[in-house]
């Protein structure tokens, strides 16, 4: 699995579809940490937050995460070379590296972010929370955390931990890119899906039963992390996404086993 990891990312990183996808997480990511600061010194009123909301990490990765994720899998179809690929290993071996694959192409994505996250966090400016998202907790730290390397250090581990997070959430994608092999596509189904499944969590979140249930799936209120949450919720989180990433790699594989390869 490590050559096929190895082919993925050596792919990756000469495709210009990566980098452009970077440039606008970066300029996005920018905006949004600006504006927060912005509205949070009363240089703007909190009425723009629904429309700076559209920079947010969470957009981010419902249009570009998606979108690379179809890329991830759809290129290796449109090129031919799962056809070598399927001749050196099993298919559920070439599953499992694109969904390794996925999740660090999601935290790459997210990187702006998270990088954000960090220097907001050390330069101790105001930032508002208009979002209730893992990025805004981070930058405006309102616990009141102290700024040390250590701090520094664990909001980078919580960023790419939210990764993980958001990751899960989209990782249905994963299935869908395996049947239509059209990167538009699962762009598409991966951003309606994502607000479908956001609207439902909240629809369930109104009985306890059924905030229950929707915590133990990525989607779960409890899933947005910031510095003072507990090592438990961190480790319960950390299980949670892992387990619902692989159960959505062996639907993929379900799917990519007696799949036709043209």
């Amino acid at each position: 699995m490590t050559n096929l990891l190895r082919a993925d990312w050596y792919v990756l990183a000469r495709a210009r579809g990566l980098w452009l996808t970077l440039l606008a997480a970066t300029a996005m990511a920018t905006g949004f940490f600006v504006f927060s600061h912005l509205i949070a010194a009363g240089t703007y009123d909190l009425s723009i937050a629904g429309s700076v909301s559209g920079l947010s990490d969470v957009i981010v990765v419902n249009l570009l995460g998606t979108l690379s994720a179809g890329i991830l899998v759809a290129d290796d179809f449109s090129t031919r070379s799962i056809h070598d690929r399927v001749l050196m290993n099993s298919r559920g071996t070439i599953v499992a590296a694109k969904t390794v694959s996925f999740v660090l192409l999601v935290v790459v994505v997210l990187t702006p972010y998270i990088v954000g996250s960090a220097i907001a966090f050390a330069s101790q400016g105001d930032f508002s929370v208009f979002l209730p998202i893992t990025s805004l907790e981070l930058a405006a730290n309102p616990g009141g955390i102290d700024v040390n390397a250590g701090s520094v250090v664990k909001v980078v581990l919580i960023g790419v931990l939210s990764g993980l997070v958001y990751a899960a959430r989209i990782a249905y994608c994963l299935p869908l890119a395996f049947v239509t092999r059209k990167p538009v596509v699962v762009m598409a189904g991966g951003f309606t899906g994502a607000f479908a499944i956001d609207a439902l969590a909240s629809l369930a979140n109104r009985s306890d039963l059924g905030r229950d249930l929707v915590n133990l799936t990525p989607f779960g209120e409890q899933r947005a992390l910031t510095v003072t949450t507990s090592g438990g919720d961190i480790a319960a989180t950390l299980v949670v996404c892992v387990v619902f990433i692989a159960a959505m790699s062996v639907v993929a594989w379900l799917v990519f086993r007696r799949a036709d390869i043209k």
